[in-house]
Parts: structure tokens; sequence; C-alpha cells
């Protein structure tokens, strides 16, 4: 079967299921892109929303496979978290990680194998919990989701899974709370113990309202570009590179916080030198030395103040 012949079918079946399904709003956007040296490209994409139990999260199928994996999704009975990629399924937590600092021996595996990397027995509010971080678990419904929501990148060998059995008894505060709070305990016991990190993956991000403020790359130029040097401090841009790679917000505003931070800081030395230097310059400075030192002093101390204020 050709490659028209596959997009005609796809595209037929496609149909039969918003057919069947009408209250599923579905957008088709098909383009032909010109590769070069005559070779054209057929891209079909259908960007899906409005699919109960997902919210406002915005989904897409692109061929044969994900319109399967998709039914699947819809036929499936799960509660969505709000706060992080995870969903609650026949008393069975699921919450999709990402690997922060994992050596590669344990997240090597051959394709379509599953491996147990943690099995944690945990007692919670009287619950003898069952916790298990896997790749690729069987059975897992939540790499499926992953996979299916648009703007989200997922390895294509493995998907990290946590999963939470026997949660029967939970706080006051609710489900998600609790579920966060045994996330957090789990995640850094294995952290400090055995130097092996994960996070979980923040669901805010791919809300359809914030699809569209997602960092543009520029279009990788094809002639010599010129760049001037610039003395960047090496300590700031990892956590400039922490903050782009990290899903976790509080995790992000403290990376971004120190970078300005630094800044703030010596901007505020850059302003109170310069005013030093042009009170020493002034020609009546042996003159009036008081005067002027009374001004650099209250200088100073508004310019820490201001400091005070920002941080």
């Amino acid at each position: 079967m050709t490659e028209e012949e596959k997009r005609k079918e796809f595209k037929a079946e496609m149909q039969e299921f918003i057919e069947e399904f009408p209250k599923i709003e579905i957008e088709k956007r098909e383009r032909e892109i010109d590769l070069g040296d005559g070779e054209i490209y057929h891209s079909l994409l259908y960007i899906v929303n409005k699919v109960e139990g997902v919210g406002d999260i915005e989904l897409f199928i692109r061929d044969k496979e994900h319109l399967k994996n998709f039914k699947q999704i819809i036929s499936t009975d799960f509660l969505l978290f709000d706060d992080f990629l995870g969903i609650n399924k026949e008393n069975k937590i699921e919450v999709y990680l990402n690997p922060i600092n994992v050596p590669y021996t344990v997240l090597s595996i051959e394709d379509g194998e599953d491996k147990t990397i943690f099995d944690v027995k945990l007692n919670y509010l009287k619950n003898e919990l069952d916790i298990k971080i896997q790749i690729n678990p069987e059975g897992s419904i939540i790499p499926i989701l992953a996979k299916q929501i648009r703007g989200f990148r997922t390895p294509l060998r493995r998907s990290i899974v946590l999963t939470i059995k026997n949660l029967s008894k939970i706080s006051n505060e609710g489900l998600m709370s609790d579920v966060r709070s045994i996330i957090n305990s789990v995640l850094f016991d294995i952290e400090y113990t055995y130097n092996i990190s994960f996070e979980t993956v923040n669901i805010q991000n791919f809300i359809r309202r914030n699809i569209s403020k997602k960092k543009v790359r520029n279009a990788i130029p094809t002639e010599q570009i010129n760049l001037i040097h610039k003395n960047y401090i090496s300590e700031l841009i990892e956590y400039y590179h922490i903050g782009e790679k990290v899903d976790f917000l509080p995790f992000k505003y403290i990376c971004y916080y120190h970078i300005i931070e630094y800044f703030s800081d010596k901007s505020a030395y850059y302003v109170v030198s310069e005013k030093l230097k042009n009170l020493l310059l002034k020609p009546d400075f042996h003159q009036q030395t008081n005067k002027y030192v009374a001004q650099a002093i209250n200088s100073l101390k508004r310019k820490m103040t201001d400091m005070q204020v920002i941080k």
C-alpha cells in the first residue's frame, strides 16, 4: 500500500470517527511541505478538543495507531489530576515522570520490554501502599494519553510511570493533595538515598490557553552568522538550562530569580559606584566634603533599601 493509499484510508477512518462522536471538537490540518529536490512531504494532523475527562488539554491524532490509542483513551473511565500529569483509574494512581538525574544503565531497555526501577512499600494514613516506578508498565493508560497530548514530547522507546495502589483512605485535604504528598516523600527519599531523581510533569503547560505562549524557535540560518562575544557566567547559564528543562513552576521561579538577583546586585553596584565617582569629581568636593559624603551615604542607603524590597 502506497503512502497516498494509507492517507486515504486514515482519512476515511477519521471521518467515521468524527461522525460517531459529534460532541468531540476535531479540526483537520493538512498541508504539503516542499523538502527540495522535488520531494514533497504531506502533513496530516487532527487537533482534538472537548474530550471528556481531560479538560482543556489539546490532543492530536496523526495516524491509524494514534486513532486506535485515542479510542482506548475515551473508552477508559479515569480522573485526570489538574496539577501534574497523572490519573486515577480503577483505584490505581498512575503518574507520568520525567528523569532528571538517572543513569543510562537504569533507563536502558529494549523495544517492547518493561522494567521495574523501584518497588516500594509505604504506610500512609493506615493505607499499606504498593508503589512502583516502572518503564513501560503493561496495561498503563498514562503513557498512551501523554503521547496524544499536543506539545508533549515523549521518548520514543520509554515512558516512566509511578503507580500507587491501595490508597483507599484519604485525608481531609483530598485525593490530589495526598497523592502529591506521597510522591514528594517517595521521590525525595529515592533521590537522597540513591542519587536518582525524577520529577512530575506540570499539566498546566499543556492547557490550550498556554500553547500559544510556548517559545518559538527561530529558523536555523543557512548562511554564515555573525556573533558578538559575551562574557557569560557559567553558573547563570546552568540556572537558565535548569529553568528551561524542569516543569515544576516553583523550581523554574527559583532558577530565574537567581539570574535576576545577580544582575540586580550588579546593577545596584554600578549605580552606586557611578554616583560616588560623580561626587568625588565635583570641583568643590574638597570644600563641601561633609555634604557630598552625606549624599553618598544616603544614596547607598536608598539603594540597599530598594534591594531589600526586591528580595
